[in-house]
């Protein structure tokens, strides 16, 4: 499919369209209405002046499983229409094995207005390493104010590696009205420094997230997994206690609830291996981190070693 026309289907299912290239036409540029649910392939957006607009209605899942590409602009939009409610497995994804190349914008929007208690929630999926390619900027919102439901993205154990899901030099991320962030174990999601944003009450004004990482004791993320804004910090150890039977315990300087890991190198030149890379601050101003090194085969016999806590 190419060109501005819009897509409908109207009581049928589609099932998978295995390419679109397509420019924003100002009004819903492919609308996935009635029957199941729907794959697109590789999604090429021509800039113009307006975003291209998917917009799922009711109550179906939607996958895009190819590259999207392009200058366009992306909006992609859920309204759950005249449906039985949206469920937590009823989803819009973006996966596939090739990152995401787009350069433009790219919008996730829970329009959907009705009031409580038939608000409808929105669940978008990043799948895969580079899920919004180089997007110069990323926003996750739903509707302002007491009507329409929340906005989730799940950041997914897949996206590990490489720049993650959102490239953290190219990429500014606004977490808006209603938005949340559901990160898998195991994730720890990087963002650049300045380029996290949050307005959770929708008020139009955006603040500044500082550096360091955040974790489930946000009200903007969800899992157990977690986001870290600009580089990591390297902390001051402010005490180590060596015991005779090879028991470590470090104390540093620390927020409660923050994410720290703990490192340690045999030349303070590799810096690869951790002892715990998820370590949960204490109450208070400093945490303290108790390991048996002698579970660590690659320390048996040596006689230096280097430590360092990250957060």
């Amino acid at each position: 499919m190419g060109g501005s026309s819009r897509l409908t289907n109207a009581g049928n299912t589609i099932g998978t369209v295995a390419g679109v290239t397509g420019t924003g036409t100002g009004n819903q540029d492919i609308v996935f209405k009635h029957g199941g649910s729907n794959t697109i392939g590789d999604l090429t957006l021509l800039a113009s002046a307006a975003p291209f607009h998917i917009r799922e209605e009711r109550d179906q899942s939607l996958t895009i499983d190819g590259v999207i590409s392009g200058e366009g602009d992306l909006l992609m939009t859920r309204d759950g229409g005249f449906s039985d409610g949206v469920d937590p497995d009823e989803l819009i994804t973006i996966t596939g094995t090739e990152p995401n190349t787009i350069t433009g914008t790219i919008r996730l929007w829970n329009s959907n207005n009705k009031a409580a208690p038939e608000e409808q929630p929105c669940y978008w999926v990043a799948d895969k390493v580079g899920a919004f390619g180089q997007a110069s900027e990323l926003t996750l919102e739903g509707r302002a104010g007491t009507n329409g439901g929340i906005a989730s993205l799940r950041i997914t154990a897949n996206t590990v590696g490489g720049e993650g899901a959102i490239d953290d030099d190219a990429t500014v991320f606004n977490i808006g009205a209603k938005g949340i962030l559901s990160i898998d174990a195991g994730v720890n999601e990087k963002v650049g420094e300045g380029n996290l944003w949050i307005d959770l009450e929708g008020t139009g004004t955006y603040t500044e997230v500082p550096p360091g990482t955040y974790t489930n004791t946000e009200a903007w993320i969800e899992g157990d997994g977690s986001i870290t804004v600009g580089a990591p910090s390297i902390l001051a150890i402010t005490e180590i206690d060596l015991s005779s039977d090879s028991k470590l315990a470090l104390t540093w300087n620390s927020n409660p609830g923050r994410i720290y890991s703990v490192y340690y190198s045999l030349d303070m030149i590799d810096w690869g291996a951790d002892l715990d890379d998820g370590v949960v601050g204490d109450d208070g101003e400093t945490t303290t981190k108790e390991f048996d090194l002698s579970l660590i085969p690659a320390l048996d016999g040596v006689s230096r070693v280097y430590f360092r806590v990250e957060q």
